[in-house]
């Protein structure tokens, strides 16, 4: 039987139900005149572009409004909370309009999966360059393999004071895990077939977004107790290095 998973019919109800008790206040009126707003200016600018000339859009255009600044100095957990605002941002207009939750239900597990795999190898190298002095990238997809690393660094640098308890430690691993069942490498919401050219989430049915939101944000609340610390040993071993003149890879014991 599909009928549970037929794409939901357009139906009205109050904005309470539609918000699914999020708590959030929906600015919809606000959106909605944006999108018009925005509209209207490609609208314009369609009516002005000629097939020889298509617009550069990766340069400023004169409607100044809609020109989005890029940050070259960006680092990696800035980039997560871009990632994490612009899913929030989706999920809300997707549980405003919920005729269009089935489509945007893609990008919004991406948005949010790509925000936590953000933060988590900010944590890594940051960790990584405290205890070993090289600055180099995971260069894995794996939410599980990059938590595992940032445990083992951030418990060996922080000793006792290691910011989460082992309820705590758990939960993490559980709702990673959680994660990883349905897509392990960053791959099964953004692609139908995976590199072995089989469905990516054969058994998935339905994702509950309220429930997304708020797990995905108790995964990268936890993260963000990590940064105090990893951070503090961060600059210290950049002040070390700086002050003795420190060889690349050499111990470093933070309280030398």
């Amino acid at each position: 039987m599909r009928d549970s998973c037929r794409r939901r019919p357009r139906v009205d109800s109050t904005r309470a139900n539609r918000a699914w008790n999020l708590g959030w206040v929906i600015a919809d009126a606000t959106a909605v005149e944006c999108i018009n707003t925005w509209s209207q200016d490609v609208d314009d600018r369609k009516d002005r572009m000629t097939p020889t000339q298509p617009p550069d859009p990766f340069e400023a255009h004169p409607d100044w409004h809609n020109n989005a600044c890029i940050d070259n100095y960006m680092q990696f957990g800035e980039l997560a909370q871009c990632f994490l605002e612009s899913a929030d941002a989706l999920l809300m207009c997707a549980v405003n309009e919920p005729r269009t939750l089935d489509g945007h239900v893609y990008a919004i597990c991406f948005l949010y999966r790509h925000s936590c795999e953000l933060l988590l190898k900010d944590l890594a190298w940051k960790s990584n360059y405290a205890a070993t002095g090289d600055k180099g990238f995971a260069k894995t997809h794996r939410l599980g393999h990059l938590w595992n690393d940032v445990y083992a660094r951030t418990k060996s640098l922080c000793g006792s004071d290691f910011p989460l308890n082992a309820e705590e430690t758990e939960a993490v691993k559980a709702l990673i895990a959680n994660v990883e069942e349905h897509d392990p490498s960053s791959d099964s919401f953004r692609y139908p077939f995976s590199s072995k050219l089989q469905r990516t989430h054969p058994t998935l049915r339905h994702v509950n977004v309220r429930a997304l939101h708020e797990t995905t944000h108790q995964l990268l609340d936890y993260l963000s107790r990590l940064y105090t610390p990893v951070d503090y040993f961060y600059e210290e071993r950049s002040a070390y290095e700086a002050e003795n003149h420190l060889p690349k890879n050499a111990r470093f014991a933070p309280d030398d």
